[in-house]
């Protein structure tokens, strides 16, 4: 029987104990969460650190929650501000169409009835001329026929 040469495996040293407390120490576990070595009290340690950590991770995903429900409750305040004012404009823009509408259709009207007016009297000054003309004419069939007649007599 032959020894076996084998690879020396350096142990795993506590991932806390050199950042924080300056030694050298070798881990003892390795945590199923973040998978980092630590010795025994560094492990308590980081097993006591968790459940603040999770604490504050929950409270930040509250802060944020929150945060979110301010500025969509605002996005949607600002939506029905928006369309308030959309309606508004909308509705101011159809009264001052009505409004041009009416104006249009009472000029259009008074124009009509200036234009029956104007009409009416040309008419009525036609027929003027129109019995003058008849009684001018008239006149000068019978000044004609006086004349005829004295001219045969």
């Amino acid at each position: 029987m032959g020894l076996t040469q084998g690879t020396i495996v350096e142990p795993k040293l506590c991932s806390l104990c050199l950042s924080r407390h300056g030694r050298r120490q070798q881990s003892v576990y390795t945590c199923n969460h973040c998978s980092q070595a630590f010795c025994f009290d560094c492990m308590n340690d980081h097993t006591n650190e968790l459940p603040h950590n999770v604490a504050q991770l929950s409270q930040q995903y509250h802060s944020l929650e929150q945060l979110f429900q301010t500025k969509y409750d605002m996005v949607q305040q600002e939506v029905l501000k928006s369309t308030e004012e959309i309606k508004q404009c909308f509705k101011s823009y159809q009264n001052d169409l009505l409004a041009a509408h009416q104006t249009i259709i009472s000029g259009i009207e008074n124009a009509k009835q200036n234009a029956e007016g104007y009409l009416n009297r040309i008419y009525s000054e036609l027929q003027t001329i129109n019995v003058d003309i008849e009684l001018t004419l008239a006149r000068e069939a019978i000044f004609q026929s006086e004349r005829m007649e004295s001219i045969l007599i």
